[in-house]
């Protein structure tokens, strides 16, 4: 769903809305990527190699995320947008 919220709220203005969502997918995917090497680590353990194979399937869908790249690279305009923001108010 964030491909849908995320330009919506950066279109709209809400530039501290949209910058902690983009902060929430870069989180996911980090924490989602260090769960996934762990249960690799668990599937070798107990001789599932099916469950390796689609495990690193899947963080490989997750590192080439349109939506993980977009959140990236909007991540330092968003801060920054934070910033001006934050100077104009005083």
């Amino acid at each position: 769903m964030s491909y849908l919220i995320l330009p919506a709220l950066v279109e709209s203005g809400f530039f501290k809305e949209a910058l902690r969502q983009n902060r929430i997918v870069c989180s996911f995917h980090r924490s989602c990527k260090r769960e996934v090497f762990d249960n690799i680590s668990n599937s070798f353990k107990f001789c599932n190699y099916m469950k390796v194979l689609e495990l690193r399937r899947f963080i490989h869908m997750c590192e080439k995320s349109t939506q993980l790249a977009l959140s990236k690279t909007e991540l330092p305009l968003l801060e920054l947008m934070e910033k001006v923001i934050i100077i104009q108010i005083y």
